[in-house]
């Protein structure tokens, strides 16, 4: 049976480019590219290091957001602890060091729960998603420009959180969604642990 042409994959071919900013986390690019159609566009490109995020959990089944200002959204935003991972780290090295760093706490993997591009359209970044939970204290030192509050909340909080618009961070939404949605969660109850 022969597939339809439809089903073929539509791949763009970098043909040139330019990295029109440098900055310290991240460059912006400029490519043109050759579409299938065999016409050539421009795409502008974030390329950054690849990030970990980490869904912590307390011996209750609670979830640990921290609290920090976002300059870019211009507002302190709830979220699970997070960060890039650093040359030469290998993606669960960088969730138990982002962990320590952002919580102060000592923690182990439990497991991997995703891992998704944050925004496919014009960034290179994939992000890795753990879930994770305590071991003991961490002697990690926190970054200089982050100032960080580590709160555990239980489901139903966050579930409150989340339909009063409290959480607005995407990776947060997708481990906490994930989370209620693994634990059985309905929204009556305090549910039991994983």
């Amino acid at each position: 049976m022969e597939k339809c042409p439809c089903a073929r994959e539509a791949k763009e071919i970098r043909l040139s480019g330019s990295t029109v900013y440098r900055g310290k986390i991240m460059n912006v690019d400029e490519d043109s590219v050759l579409l299938p159609s065999g016409r050539t566009a421009t795409r502008e490109v974030v390329r950054t290091r690849d990030s970990v995020a980490c869904g912590i959990l307390d011996d209750e089944g609670r979830i640990c957001l921290v609290r920090q200002y976002r300059y870019p959204a211009g507002r302190s935003m709830w979220e699970i602890p997070a960060g890039r991972i650093e040359p030469d780290e290998s993606p669960e090295e960088a969730a138990i060091r982002e962990a320590g760093e952002e919580t102060g706490m000592g923690c182990a993997i439990d497991g991997k729960v995703a891992g998704f591009f944050i925004a496919a359209g014009f960034a290179s970044e994939f992000m890795h998603m753990y879930l994770m939970r305590i071991t003991g204290t961490s002697d990690a030192v926190p970054d200089e420009d982050e100032d960080l509050v580590a709160v555990f909340f239980r489901p139903t909080e966050l579930q409150s959180m989340m339909d009063g618009g409290v959480i607005e961070d995407s990776k947060s939404l997708i481990f906490i969604n994930w989370y209620l949605r693994k634990i059985g969660y309905d929204g009556s109850e305090q549910p039991g642990m994983l």
